[in-house]
């Protein structure tokens, strides 16, 4: 009975490796466009592509529906700076490329968290009015200094407000605006190989015939 078991269990897993089902799976990344990934995930829904969700026109629309109906995709936050995409077909010739395109715009169409961002966009664009502020009262003591007047001061003060100035502008241009960091570049097949299949049958061999030999009476001298 065991070497039955071991020759069906063998033959099993022979048969279930050729007829698992195969898929086709790439990754990519994009940057996280300064939103919170929380928020990202709870506000993105790759299932409902309308024009209530997404700023795009119904042709652009039905297009992105048409390609992602093919992939299966999910996402999670890889940093605290970027978002790593998966997306699995089960189709070869399945354009993974084009769904990598379908996504990035979707997500800088996305109704939702353009309105989110509107009001963090409103609060960067004051403190770089501020910003602007400061840096021309301290433009203005360097040309028109007075006595109490610290130069060196005033112009490392002025220094560190551009740097903070270009920082901020550069968040305000990054900000809901998603770009690719790490495209796709190769589509891997996820296969199981055939030992995995093998060694799960033996296992449930190896339970049957403890089941069976423990049912097993032998008889008494």
């Amino acid at each position: 009975m065991a070497i039955i078991l071991v020759v069906l269990a063998v033959a099993a897993g022979v048969v279930h490796f050729y007829t698992q089902s195969i898929s086709y799976v790439s990754n990519f990344k994009t940057n996280n466009g300064f939103v919170d990934y929380t928020l990202f995930k709870s506000l993105t829904d790759f299932k409902q592509i309308t024009t209530e969700v997404y700023n795009l026109p119904e042709v652009e629309l039905t297009e992105s529906a048409n390609t992602l109906s093919n992939f299966r995709v999910s996402f999670v936050e890889e940093t605290t700076t970027s978002i790593s995409f998966t997306v699995v077909s089960k189709n070869q010739n399945h354009d993974h490329k084009l769904a990598q395109e379908s996504i990035l715009k979707l997500i800088n169409n996305n109704r939702f968290l353009n309105n989110t961002n509107a009001h963090d966009l409103e609060i960067l664009e004051k403190k770089l009015l501020f910003l602007d502020k400061k840096m021309s009262q301290l433009d203005s003591l360097t040309m028109n200094p007075t006595e109490f007047t610290n130069i060196s001061s005033v112009m490392r003060d002025s220094y560190e407000l551009y740097i903070e100035k270009l920082e901020l502008e550069e968040k305000i241009e990054s900000t809901g605006k998603f770009d690719i960091i790490k495209p796709i570049t190769d589509i891997k097949i996820n296969k199981r190989p055939i030992i995995i299949f093998v060694v799960l049958y033996l296992i449930l061999a190896a339970f049957l015939f403890l089941i069976f030999s423990k049912k097993e009476k032998f008889p008494v001298d």
